[in-house]
């Protein structure tokens, strides 16, 4: 087995090739980049200038009018949400590519990132930076399910039988856990670290209340697992992560109504393939 560093490069392998994908991530390292600058980037791959005008014109943002050009939806979704699709094409994370990721794999993501996104308004966090980390909290799941297809589909199944945290699972039977490889992913593109040290901790209490980003990633997976049960255990129960973001463990009723009504709004949004 390959120690936990050597099974982390392994398995968040970049691609060899640079593809416009990785120019984009490049450019969105330079403070003086503008959003014309990236939108031209995004416009030389018609996937990437798909996914991101399909991103925009999703209910999500509410537009009274159709976005047509790769400019106008960088204007709409951000830098964060932009860098956060391109890494989802560096890691060919396509819906369609069933041989690429497991089964589920948006449907519960898309649900995280609606969870993440209703609480962040609720704690203060800038909605559109917690949609954008939410959106790759289990970008492990889809790298260890491609890199070790069998042996983590058992992986799964007795976290399921078990009805028992997959980080934990995972630790056990790989040495490393989902959560981790996700972060050691994003940080290899780049990301702020405030948001790669989050995601590589949303199954884990913060060890302060209230800790921003980390507490609602925290708390937006606890509550994307009621949503999307039946799914192994985040954990982290429900009620205690959400109290550990500030908010009331009473509210979880509602906060999931919350979350089913934004992940409707988000529906829209599906990566296309390459």
């Amino acid at each position: 087995m390959l120690d936990k560093r050597g099974l982390l490069a392994d398995v968040a392998r970049l691609p060899i090739q640079p593809d416009a994908a990785m120019r984009l991530l490049g450019l969105l390292d330079d403070p003086d980049a503008s959003a014309g600058a990236v939108a031209a980037v995004i416009e030389s791959d018609p996937a990437l200038s798909l996914q991101v005008i399909r991103m925009a014109n999703t209910p999500y943002y509410g537009l009274s009018t159709q976005v047509a050009n790769a400019r106008h939806a960088v204007t709409v979704l951000g830098f964060g949400l932009v860098r956060t699709i391109a890494a989802s094409k560096v890691f060919k994370l396509s819906a369609t590519r069933h041989q690429q990721i497991p089964d589920g794999f948006w449907s519960h993501s898309l649900t995280a990132g609606a969870a993440a996104s209703v609480l962040a308004r609720r704690v203060g966090v800038p909605p559109n930076d917690a949609l954008s980390a939410a959106l790759l909290l289990d970008l492990g799941i889809a790298l260890l399910h491609r890199r070790f297809p069998d042996r983590y589909a058992a992986v799964w199944d007795e976290a399921t039988r078990r009805r028992m945290p997959l980080v934990l699972a995972e630790q056990q039977e790989l040495g490393v856990d989902h959560a981790e490889i996700s972060g050691y992913a994003l940080e290899k593109l780049r990301f702020p670290p405030a948001l790669t040290g989050a995601v590589a901790q949303h199954h884990t209490l913060p060890a302060r209340p209230g800790a921003g980003l980390a507490s609602v990633l925290v708390a937006a997976e606890a509550i994307a697992h009621e949503v999307d049960d039946p799914l192994p255990e985040p954990g982290v129960a429900p009620e205690v992560a959400l109290e550990a973001a500030g908010l009331a463990p009473g509210a979880l009723e509602d906060l999931v109504e919350a979350v089913r009504h934004e992940r409707e709004a988000l529906a829209g949004f599906q990566p296309v393939v390459a």
